[in-house]
């Protein structure tokens, strides 16, 4: 059940960056003007990522290694977010294109990663 749920949202959130991503663009920028907003959604991805990672010794993940890397790339998305949400403006006003690639990129592996969860 729990590999289910996991693999639905890595494939609906990964779908939403790659089709999607000019308006995460535009929300994570807008965001960024106030930092108090990224507050609920770095939390939130701090604590998705270090829950994947303690429990990605489970007896029923079929693949721990892919759980432990998806939860470490979530806990330090979510730790950048909490500690440094000024480089979120940064790169995306100097480099609107590489964060459009940033999220794409990620999209796609996020969906990946939900499609093989899945599959196991």
């Amino acid at each position: 059940m729990a590999r289910t749920v996991i693999a639905l949202v890595c494939l609906v959130l990964g779908l939403s960056y790659v089709v999607q991503a000019r308006l995460w663009i535009a929300l994570v920028l807008e965001a960024a003007e106030r930092p108090h907003r990224l507050l609920v959604p770095a939390l939130a991805l701090l604590a998705s990522g270090l829950a994947l990672i303690a429990g990605r010794g489970a007896e029923a993940v079929a693949r721990p290694g892919l759980v432990g890397i998806v939860g470490w790339i979530l806990a330090l998305k979510g730790g950048v977010l909490l500690m440094v949400p000024q480089a979120v403006r940064w790169v995306g006003a100097r480099r609107e294109a590489a964060l459009l690639l940033w999220i794409r990129g990620s999209g796609i592996a996020l969906a990946a990663a939900g499609a093989w969860f899945l599959r196991a």
